[in-house]
């Protein structure tokens, strides 16, 4: 979807492709279902401003720039990434300039930068048990932080040798992530049990 500018859509129980929902969103990085039932999807080119845009959940259709702050101000996104809603707030990782950004989740206001990353680094976040993880591709780690502070706490998982890029848990607690390798590995979200 980077390259075309797309979001496509396929079954959930068969895999099979049931069309096109979005056109015309260039650069797109990540996506996430907001509380409102719209679609909102991370930008950006590498070291390039990103935005959060926001489109109608239904029908596809561009709503606005959900969050879109010039460089060397707050909120500021260098290439959006990652972005999860969590208790009313928008989190996203602005991966070129290491940092996780936190925006009021109905607004779009600037709330904080919450926490940060290794440079080029924190590709995809999720919550999980009140705590924020985020897949450091620099570091070759999923990280775990405080979901209160934002403070580092260490590393959930590593694999030598193999970089983690996108990250997800089930209802059960498992994380699911991609690697380097192009695999995808699961672990129990809490032990870091394989």
């Amino acid at each position: 979807m980077h390259n075309s500018g797309k979001v496509e859509r396929y079954d959930g129980a068969t895999g099979a492709h049931v069309g096109t929902f979005i056109t015309g969103c260039p650069n797109g990085n990540g996506i996430a279902w907001g509380p409102d039932g719209n679609l909102y999807v991370s930008t950006g080119n590498v070291f390039g401003p990103g935005t959060v845009k926001r489109f109608d959940g239904t029908t596809g259709r561009f709503i606005d720039d959900f969050v879109a702050y010039p460089p060397d101000t707050n909120g500021y996104l260098c290439r959006g990434s990652g972005l999860t809603f969590h208790e009313g707030r928008l989190y996203v990782s602005s991966i070129d300039n290491a940092k996780i950004v936190c925006y009021d989740g109905a607004t779009g206001a600037w709330v904080s930068d919450f926490a940060e990353g290794s440079k080029v680094g924190v590709t995809m976040i999720a919550f999980d048990g009140g705590a924020l993880h985020g897949a450091d591709f620099q570091t070759g780690s999923v990280r775990k932080y405080n979901g209160v502070t934002g403070k580092s706490e260490g590393d959930l998982t590593r694999v030598p040798g193999i970089a983690p890029w996108g990250l997800a848990f089930d209802a059960q607690g498992h994380l699911y992530w991609s690697g380097s390798d192009h695999t995808i590995r699961r672990h129990d979200g809490r032990t870091n049990v394989a």
